[in-house]
């Protein structure tokens, strides 16, 4: 079904129509230590009370330190780590990946409906220029394929009938009872009967568009038109109301087509893009810490650090019986005498 585009008045502005249709991470800085707490406990980079010290080493036999508040956890599974990052790129992933998506609006050429006449029902014998708009509408639809219709009316056509609501309803009531398709887009302009006389010609139009242009007119497309048409109209009516329409479809249809970023979706992908990785880095480094004290040796905070008397590597008394470095053994006299 068709929907509103928007419209606008001489004495109310315009408006828009139908739109396009775990776990805390805590960070402390550099200033504390640094505490991820993903999982259960705490693990820190730096002694502090509570926390026990775990001494681990790496590949190439150097030790380190971590320390962890509570009971010595269990190693977390590899398979557990994967079954979250699946979890956080199906959603927080796939939520900035679709923001992103839609972003970016490519309009593309409508198809041409089996009906594609330029209709002008000037029923309020407003619009002096008949043929100058309708070769402006013309252009309009050879640029984007959208068939746009002109229909004139006085304001008591609508106002002063209980049929409708609103111009907007009748608006509606006209393209339904008109177009027996989704391929047209129908703006009513309503006028005052006496509007050569009054001083103050209050104005209306409303655009209803049918719902298959969703790949060439987005809601910041109908917005655009409208504004356009709402400041000509401002500047026109009610003596040229031709000049209004012509104006308003030249400037659109040099922009109909461009490429249109949707700067808000943008942000929301970027906020949820830092949001995964935050996610994804939090849960690798205390997958990574659990694997450290799981595999670690629990030893006191003044543990003395003695050195290899064959190749110099650092080591923590009670953690080793060989080097981690050379791999020469280490007697208990040697650790002794250092």
């Amino acid at each position: 079904m068709p929907h509103s585009s928007g419209g606008g008045s001489h004495g109310g502005g315009f408006h828009s129509g139908g739109s396009f249709s775990g776990g805390s991470h805590h960070y402390h800085s550099s200033s504390g230590p640094a505490e991820f707490t993903f999982f259960s406990g705490s693990y820190s980079s730096r002694p502090q009370s509570g926390y026990r010290r775990y001494v681990y080493y790496d590949k190439r036999g150097r030790y380190h330190n971590t320390y962890y508040k509570g009971p010595k956890p269990k190693a977390i599974p590899f398979g557990d780590l994967l079954a979250i990052i699946i979890t956080l790129t199906i959603s927080f992933g796939g939520i900035s990946f679709i923001a992103f998506l839609m972003a970016v609006y490519h309009p593309a050429k409508a198809t041409l409906p089996v009906n594609d006449t330029i209709t002008i029902t000037d029923s309020a014998g407003i619009i002096d220029d008949e043929n100058a708009v309708y070769e402006a509408l013309e252009e309009f639809q050879d640029i984007s394929g959208v068939t746009v219709c002109i229909e004139t009316v006085y304001d008591r056509t609508w106002a002063g009938s209980s049929k409708y609501y609103s111009l907007e309803d009748y608006a509606y009531s006209s393209y339904v009872n008109t177009f027996d398709d989704e391929k047209h887009w129908l703006f009513v302009m309503s006028f005052p009967e006496d509007y050569e006389t009054c001083e103050f010609v209050n104005w209306r139009f409303e655009g209803m568009i049918g719902d298959d242009f969703f790949y060439t007119i987005s809601s910041e497309s109908e917005d655009r038109i409208t504004k356009l048409l709402n400041d000509a109209l401002l500047r026109y009516a009610p003596e040229h109301v031709d000049s209004a329409i012509v104006e308003a479809f030249d400037k659109f249809g040099d922009t109909v087509l461009d490429v249109q970023v949707n700067w808000i979706l943008v942000v929301v992908g970027f906020i949820f893009l830092f949001l995964y990785i935050f996610a994804i880095l939090g849960f690798i480094i205390d997958y990574m810490d659990s694997h450290h004290v799981g595999n670690g040796v629990n030893v006191p905070n003044n543990a003395r650090e003695l050195k290899c008397s064959y190749c110099g590597n650092a080591y923590i008394v009670g953690t080793v019986i060989k080097c981690p470095s050379c791999g020469a053994p280490l007697s208990y006299k040697e650790q002794q005498n250092q």
